[in-house]
């Protein structure tokens, strides 16, 4: 994660979390950024989300897990004025059915909830957008797309519809009219011949579409390509994007230009054409392979806009292999595998880019041509990115393993050269320091990346010498989204161990021998006959997972909470009537197995156990269940109530309070009892 000062920007080096790489953003701009990545579950079928929020200031606002079902991926984001909504998905195993989750947080005090999509089917969901309560979802497989509109408050799903099998060219909110623009293609086509243009409006929930293949390019010298749109304001809709000519078409697989279009209201202008005939790299001697001729390519980029300007960024890449001949021969020994040799992919080779920015009426202003020098990638995303600077300058950039390289331009005139910006610091005396503040300033306010409220600087004005013990910057695993350095959030308690680190612990069963080095245990299952647990159990500050079943307990200590590492506590099989409120002391606990009890109700304070996933409270008299507990609607996966004759009234009241988590119960009864109705 990029952190950065007004001044001279500022690195610093935090503890990851435990055996955990696959760490997921939310860009939140001035609300700062969300970090969320999974841990292991108690529960071998389910799969826990850590999700910790950070505001502009570095500071750790809130945190939260929310437990999903085993295999669940995180797929896409999107934030609105007033929510950040993250979408995740459960596609494997394919024999089972595919389940979407979207996670709705609040950004004015932090609430968050979870609803599962049921109605939505498709194992393949691309992205989401969103405007307040309003979502779209790409979705689609191998053969078309399927888009959907979802209102997130009245948690209902409207289809796009089978109006023809298609492909999204893009999707963009109209606020002025309060709508969606949205464009397709027709996806059986191999040569699509222009775009339809599909307008559904969020308020009145009503849509149309229209083909406007006779007025994007589709016939003649120019055939259409591809297509992108920006609003510019309540009557006016600018779209650009890519065209080619019979020649170029069929010569080197190129595209040929640049067409913009404006849609007036619901009609569509003339187009205009521009050529960039010199995109058309040829191979080298340094770049050709043993295939031959390059396979080159156009990837459609990012558009952007700023100061009355409209930009469109395409770049040409080629497909990048290894040829090689490693088998072996008797006759001709090692390094001969016959005529045919192998072939191994070795990623996407970047060739160069093209930016062409327009006025609001479709004309162009100016273009940039931009090379690039073996860039390889083993995804294919754009990787240019454009930003508009208030003092009418543009800034183009793009990441390259540890560097950034930018160029800063106005208009035709190149202001700065293509120049590197590392950020990777290894050595105590490597100098963190940047050419152009401006510049600098921009990198970090394009995605909203916070900058730090006091400007620190050295005497001469240069940039701050940072000791490589203080200072770690790890190039982040999606570069292309958030630009910068990688960075995880301290651990709350360096004493506790990771799940796999527990499992290879020791299991005390004497007391005795646990209290002769108490730093040592971790796990601990008493053998003892009492009415509480022994007062010395509480010098075994590190204890992670304590068994006290059936050892006749009829009061649970108030010094529990002492246990504060505490993830794992079996007291089934007692004697116990109820459970202290000390209990909410153990803000780690992910378990709690209290079966074949005498327990009536569990403490208040069981909602400030934010981490726990599972109740087992088999075989209790538990007919009610404390308000608190609704604070774990998102958090508590399953809560055991078997053999527990629950009211039909009982029981939907606990639905109520725990909307989210698996209530296991045998069934309900019509009882006639001494319980209050």
């Amino acid at each position: 994660m990029t952190w950065a000062q007004s001044g001279e920007p500022l690195r610093i080096e935090l503890e990851s979390a435990k055996d955990q790489n696959d760490y997921q953003f939310a860009n939140m701009q001035e609300e700062g950024v969300l970090v969320f990545y999974p841990t292991d579950s108690p529960n071998p079928d389910s799969l826990s989300w850590v999700f910790v929020h950070y505001d502009t200031n570095f500071q750790k606002n809130y945190h939260f897990t929310i437990v999903f079902p085993l295999y669940t991926e995180y797929i896409s984001c999107s934030k609105s004025d007033n929510y950040l909504y993250l979408f995740f998905q459960k596609r494997f195993p394919k024999k089972e059915s595919v389940r979407n989750f979207l996670v709705t947080i609040q950004l004015s005090d932090h609430h968050y909830y979870i609803r599962e999509i049921r109605e939505l089917q498709n194992r393949e969901v691309f992205e989401i957008f969103s405007i307040d309560d309003e979502i779209v979802i790409h979705a689609g497989d191998n053969k078309k797309d399927s888009i959907y509109f979802y209102h997130n408050d009245l948690d209902k799903l409207y289809s796009l519809g089978d109006i023809f099998p298609y492909r999204m060219e893009f999707c963009v909110p109209d606020t002025f009219n309060h709508r969606w623009l949205v464009g397709l293609t027709q996806a059986k086509s191999e040569d699509p011949s222009g775009v339809f243009l599909y307008e559904y409006n969020f308020l009145t929930k009503k849509a149309r579409i229209q083909n406007f293949q006779d007025k994007t390019p589709n016939k003649g010298d120019h055939i259409y390509n591809s297509a992108r749109a920006m609003v510019i304001n309540a009557d006016t809709t600018l779209l650009l994007g890519t065209y080619n000519t019979l020649q170029d078409r069929y010569s080197s697989n190129l595209h040929s230009g640049v067409y913009s279009l404006l849609l007036l209201g619901w009609e569509l202008d003339s187009a205009h054409f521009y050529n960039y005939a010199n995109l058309k790299t040829k191979s080298t001697d340094d770049n050709k392979k043993a295939s031959g001729n390059l396979n080159l390519q156009v990837l459609v980029g990012r558009t952007a806009s700023g100061n009355n300007q409209y930009a469109l960024a395409t770049e040409v890449f080629y497909p990048e292999y290894d040829y090689s001949y490693r088998g072996y021969d008797p006759y001709y020994g090692y390094g001969y595998f016959g005529d045919a040799g192998t072939t191994t992919f070795i990623g996407y080779q970047h060739v160069n880019a093209y930016i062409t920015t327009f006025d609001q009426n479709g004309i162009l202003l100016w273009d940039n041509y931009l090379q690039f020098n073996n860039l390889v990638t083993k995804q294919l995303y754009p990787i240019v990115h454009l930003s508009f600077l208030e003092n009418g300058e543009t800034l183009i950039y793009y990441p390259r393993n540890n560097r950034i390289l930018s160029m800063l331009v106005s208009g035709y005139d190149i202001l700065e050269k293509i120049s590197a910006i590392n950020i990777e610091s290894k050595s105590s005396r490597d100098v963190v320091g940047y050419r152009n503040r401006a510049v600098v300033r921009e990198l970090f306010s394009r995605f909203g990346l916070p900058i730090y409220p006091q400007p620190r600087q050295s005497d001469q004005g240069q940039a701050l010498r940072v000791p490589s013990q203080q200072i770690r910057v790890s190039l982040m695993k999606r570069a292309i989204a958030i630009l910068g350095l990688l960075f995880a959030f301290l651990t709350t308690n360096a004493q506790r161990l990771s799940e796999a680190q527990l499992k290879e612990k020791p299991v005390f069963t004497s007391l005795e021998e646990a209290l002769k080095n108490p730093d040592e245990v971790y796990r601990l299952k008493l053998r003892f006959k009492g009415d509480s647990l022994p007062e010395e159990i509480f010098q075994l500050t590190r204890l992670q997972e304590l068994h006290a079943q059936r050892c006749k307990l009829a009061v649970l200590n108030s010094r529990i909470g002492e246990l504060q590492n505490l993830e794992y506590l079996n007291v089934s099989g007692n004697h116990l009537v109820r459970l202290p409120e000390s209990l909410g002391r153990l803000t780690h606990l992910k378990t709690l197995v209290i079966s074949r009890n005498i327990i009536e109700s569990l403490p208040e304070s069981i909602g400030d156990l934010q981490e726990l996933t599972y109740i087992d409270a088999w075989e209790n008299p538990l007919y009610v269940l404390p308000e608190s507990i609704s604070n774990l609607k998102n958090t508590l996966r399953t809560i055991d109530l078997r053999q527990i004759d629950l009211r039909d009234a009982e029981l939907e009241r606990m639905e109520e309070l725990l909307p989210y988590t698996k209530i296991e119960f045998t069934s309900t009864c019509d009882c006639h009892d001494n319980r209050d109705d």
